[in-house]
Order: C-alpha cells, then sequence, then structure tokens
C-alpha cells in the first residue's frame, strides 16, 4: 500500500502530465523490469515519503557501454525532466547525496506519443533500521571512557564520510542515540552517557562493521580505530 505522500505525489505528478505515476522502489539488475514510456520523461526521487533533491540521476542505454547518455540532478522538489531521450532501454542509477542509490529501468518507445511520463524514484534512507536481536547478539569487546575514533580501510587509509549509528544494548526498541558521518580525515565522536553500546558502520564498497562496546570511568583512555573489509554486502 502506498503511503499518503506517495500517493499524493502520483495523483499530483498524473495530473501535471497526464500519464499514469509508476512507483519504483529499486530492482534486481539480474531480472529488470522495464517500464514502457514515451521519451520525455519526469522522475521525483522520494527518501522517507518526502522529495530528495541534489539526486544524480545517470542515464545509462542498456546496449551501449561507457558513459552514461544523459546526467541530471534533482531540483528542490526532487523532480528531473528528460525532454527528448532516444528511443532504447535504459538503466536510470540514481545516486543520493550521502551516496545512496537505486535504479529504475525504462523502455523508451519511438511510437509513444509526445506526453510525459512520470515516475517515483525511492532512494533508501541514509541510516538504515537495525534490528534489536542484531544489536543485543553483539559482544561487547572495547571498553573505553568516551566514543570516539576514526574508520580507515585495510592500508591505513582514511574513510572519509562513514556512516556510525549507534545502539544502546538491552533497549526495548532499535532507536539509535546516535547517527552521524565520519568528517574529511574518518574521525567521529559522540556523547554517550555510561552503558553498554553497538556501533554499526557501512561506507559504499566496504562490508559492515558491527562492535559492540561499553563506556564507563573504568574504561581505556582511548580511541576507536575501526578498519573496515573492502567488500559488499
Amino acid at each position: 500500500m502506498k503511503s499518503p505522500a506517495v500517493a499524493a505525489a502520483c495523483l499530483l505528478l498524473a495530473t501535471l502530465s497526464s500519464a499514469e505515476c509508476v512507483e519504483v522502489t529499486g530492482a534486481n539488475p539480474a531480472l529488470p523490469t522495464f517500464q514502457a514510456s514515451s521519451r520525455r520523461v519526469r522522475i521525483t526521487a522520494l527518501q522517507d515519503g518526502k522529495a530528495l533533491e541534489n539526486v544524480r540521476l545517470l542515464f545509462y542505454l542498456r546496449k551501449v557501454a561507457g558513459d552514461p547518455k544523459l546526467a541530471l540532478t534533482t531540483d528542490k522538489q526532487g523532480v528531473v525532466l528528460a525532454t527528448d531521450l532516444a528511443p532504447g532501454r535504459y538503466r536510470i542509477l540514481a545516486i543520493g547525496p550521502t551516496y545512496e542509490s537505486a535504479e529504475v529501468y525504462l523502455d523508451i518507445s519511438e511510437k509513444a506519443g509526445t506526453q510525459t511520463n512520470s515516475f517515483l524514484i525511492s532512494i533508501p534512507p541514509t541510516f538504515l533500521p537495525e534490528t534489536v536481536s542484531a544489536i543485543d547478539a553483539a559482544p561487547i569487546t572495547e571498553h573505553v571512557r568516551e566514543f570516539k575514533g576514526h574508520v580507515a580501510d585495510p592500508s591505513g587509509a582514511f574513510v572519509p564520510g562513514a556512516l556510525v549509528q549507534v545502539f544502546r544494548q538491552g533497549a526495548p526498541s532499535a532507536e539509535s542515540v546516535a547517527r552521524i558521518k565520519a568528517d574529511s580525515d574518518g574521525v567521529f565522536s559522540a556523547s554517550l552517557a555510561p552503558g553498554k553500546y553497538v556501533v554499526f558502520i557501512s561506507s559504499p564498497g566496504f562490508f559492515k562493521k558491527i562492535v559492540g562496546f561499553a563506556i564507563g570511568p573504568e574504561g581505556e583512555a582511548k580511541d576507536f580505530r575501526v578498519e573496515m573489509r573492502i567488500g559488499f554486502c
């Protein structure tokens, strides 16, 4: 079932373009589902039901290797408009402001009319939800006085912009107590009360890192050094 915001967006887009609005939440690249469209395409990027600006949309023709045929960026209403796409099957990659991504596949017909076809693409949130079971299952391996450190790859190079999400262990619900991004040097910190926590750290091109830790006056006066393994999950 569509949320009210998505449903309203579909209705608005259909009214503006006199065409069907299709919600797209991503597709399996191995088995893409192509949506039929005219050569005029309006795409609205949403995140958590709200329009998302500064999303980069790259239009790739499926049978043409190399650079995208077209690159556009969403405006403040989360919208891009492509007015004269060449006929063919397209893979459209949407990259969010913090490197979130989603895809939509379009089959552009040369026989279609001049109407504008509108599509929604849902960009996953920057910080993905975690489960209570995953939080409580993480062993406590670090004992520190405060939560601060840096993220590095196996070579020791900094991982800038890594997403750092902290949860309190033993809490009744999986609500994060801190959500931050590492800076350009991979450095992060957050003010946390004494207790047991689990941190989930993610970055494009790396496996997610999960570390259980305790904060208290008896902990070590040291920084975390979180090493990320190259790969995808």
